[in-house]
This record gives structure tokens, sequence and C-alpha cells, in this order.
């Protein structure tokens, strides 16, 4: 069992030739590349024509509930408008139905159509949400330039002014 053997060694030194190349040539490499970035460019593609189209139904689907009566953008369109683009949605989900294919561009172009109509309403619908905070802030400017104002000490002609933009102050607390 114990042997007290030992193995001996011996180290050869080998030549090494290279014959060839593995894998592909450097043409065929060159052509799998470009296949490759021709393949990803399609692939980006899709994807943007797919964001594009998504975004187009969100848009759809988002409009149609905030345009319905008691909804949070009803109180800012018009019945007439109302109608006319809560139908424009409709024909427009059931173009997209029919059009899933369709370059990202005629996708871009559909939500542009009805974005023509919407902003409008969503924008005044933020400016309702806004108004009591601006309106807020005009009453503190007008009431603190009053009170400068009225401590003011007029030097030069700027009595004038100073006359006038109390005016301005007192018309725009009337206005609120």
């Amino acid at each position: 069992i114990g042997s007290s053997r030992r193995r001996k060694l011996r180290r050869i030194d080998l030549d090494v030739t290279s014959a060839g190349r593995p894998g592909l040539s450097g043409d065929e490499l060159m052509r799998r590349r470009a296949e490759e970035r021709r393949m990803i460019a399609d692939m980006q593609e899709i994807i943007d024509r797919n964001a594009r189209r998504n975004d187009l139904e969100s848009y759809i689907f988002t409009m149609r509930a905030g345009i319905a009566p008691g909804a949070k953008l009803s109180q800012f369109i018009k019945e007439a408008t109302r109608a006319k683009f809560a139908e424009d949605l409709r024909r427009a989900e059931d173009w997209l139905c029919e059009h899933m294919d369709d370059d990202k561009q005629v996708f871009v172009d559909k939500l542009a159509e009805l974005k023509a109509v919407g902003e409008p309403v969503e924008k005044r619908q933020r400016e309702e949400e806004r108004r009591p905070e601006l309106v807020a802030a005009l009453e503190r400017v007008a009431q603190s330039s009053r009170a400068a104002i009225r401590t003011a000490k007029p030097k030069n002609g700027a009595g004038e002014k100073l006359r006038s933009l109390n005016i301005a102050c007192t018309e725009a607390l009337k206005y609120l």
C-alpha cells in the first residue's frame, strides 16, 4: 500500500502550426453581420410600430372613457362635439382592428387626427384643475402688491406708476 515510488514525468515541447482558420471566412462573416444588423433594424421597426399602435389604442380607450357622460372630461366638451368624437373613436377602433400591420407612420397620423379634437378638451380640464391654485396665487400677489404700494414713498414721478399698479390690483381682485 505505501510504496514511495514516484512517477517520473517527462516534458516534451510540441511544435504547433496553424493550418487555416476555424469558423467562417471573412466574406461570409461580413455578410452574416450585415444580415444580423438588418434583422435588428427590422425588429426595431416592428417594436416601434407596435408601440405606436398601442399608443393609438390606449388613446382611443382613454378618451372614450373620459368623454362618457359623467366622466372627468365630459363637462369640458359640448354634447354635439362629444357625440361626433365618440363616433370618430369608435370608427378609429374598427379601423385599427383592420389595419394591425400598417406602417408606424399611419398610426402616428391617425393618433394626431384624433388628438386634434381630444387635446383641447384635455387642456380645458387641466386648466380647470389648476384654476384654484392660480386664483389663490393671483390674490396673494395682488394683496401683497397693494400692501407694498401703501407703504411705498413715491420718488421722481413714480406716483403715477404706483396708482396704475394699485388700479390693476384692484381690478384683478374684482375679477376674482
